[in-house]
């Protein structure tokens, strides 16, 4: 099955407004809640894995606590998985390490992208 590529620019467009800051926190607050609730809450893992937040946290992890409690923290609800869809979280956990995406986030999206379309 071919992906969404109008849907892959989004994803990436907003894993770079965190990871690079060239978005606003509005505009990944838009584009987060525009993904469906399952996708957002893989990509919020993600990067919540990759930066943690800390006291004092700077660059990715600065912009996505500041992402997560923009507009009233809306987005920081798509953190828990979404209800009845916790066998897509299981199959992830079950099977894959997120860590190991950490140098290819492309891999990442490809496979998340993959079965929750297939």
């Amino acid at each position: 099955m071919e992906l969404d590529q109008h849907l892959v620019r989004d994803i990436s467009r907003f894993l770079d407004s965190i990871e690079l800051g060239n978005v606003t926190t509005n505009d990944a607050f838009h584009l987060a809640d525009s993904f469906d609730d399952l996708i957002t809450y893989f990509l919020l893992r993600y990067l919540r894995e990759k930066y943690p937040a800390k006291a004092g946290s700077v660059g990715a992890s600065e912009r996505l606590i500041s992402l997560l409690t923009h507009n009233g923290g809306q987005i920081a609800k798509k953190a828990l998985p979404p209800k009845g869809e916790v066998i897509f979280v299981e199959w992830f956990d079950e099977n894959y390490e997120m860590k190991s995406f950490f140098k290819n986030r492309n891999d990442f999206v490809t496979l998340i992208l993959d079965k929750l379309e297939g």
